[in-house]
């Protein structure tokens, strides 16, 4: 399979799945999107640097994603010789970067609408995850598990505005007060690196009694 945009072209191996009649290849890196993925990251850097002790960090700003966020064009060839021309598209897009969540926490029970902000959080349905962390140790940096190391739960979210709209989900026998990791997913596979931290409180939900 070839992915081509302009003058970048790369070709990938692929392979026939008889089940689903249909051609099966990892897509590639994309140069432009792992550019633009710099460009974020750098971004984020220095608005943490600036950022006073005890302040509030900056609103995100869009970037623009320009060719990172254009279609490329697929093509596919059973001998590497002869290609179509059906001019089938697909998009690389730079993953989510959750910088905050709004309200910061909410009750153990899970249901609470928060509202995700960060970077390349574009407009419809995205993948919310939130990662059970494990208690904070006083001037540890908080980092994200391992894969499998921790209970994971995910939610469907809606994005507008550069913002995602989410309802907490449940981490089913939660007990005890605990911080979850967020993150958000355009694919519902890939979740990009950033993380905010949602707390999820003893107290309950509004119009509940104890």
């Amino acid at each position: 399979m070839a992915f081509i945009k302009g003058s970048t072209r790369i070709e990938q191996p692929a392979t026939y799945d008889a089940e689903s009649h249909s051609l099966v290849c990892i897509a590639p890196e994309w140069a432009p999107a792992l550019a633009i993925l710099k460009e974020v990251e750098a971004a984020l850097a220095a608005e943490a640097e600036a950022v006073p002790e005890g302040g509030e960090p900056p609103a995100p700003k869009p970037i623009e994603l320009g060719e990172a966020g254009s279609d490329s064009i697929v093509e596919i060839s059973l001998n590497g010789q002869q290609w179509t021309t059906d001019c089938k598209h697909f998009t690389f897009a730079a993953d989510p970067l959750v910088q905050a969540v709004d309200p910061p926490t909410g009750p153990l029970e899970g249901g609470a609408p928060i509202k995700i902000s960060g970077l390349n959080i574009g407009d419809g349905e995205l993948k919310a995850r939130f990662t059970k962390l494990p208690p904070a140790e006083e001037g540890v940096e908080r980092t994200l598990p391992a894969e499998g190391e921790a209970e994971v739960v995910t939610a469907d979210a809606t994005a507008a505005d550069g913002c995602a709209d989410v309802t907490t989900p449940v981490f089913e026998g939660a007990a005890e007060p605990f911080d979850a990791a967020v993150q958000l997913s355009a694919d519902g596979q890939v979740y990009g690196p950033s993380f905010a931290i949602f707390r999820y409180d003893a107290a309950p939900a509004k119009g509940k009694k104890k």
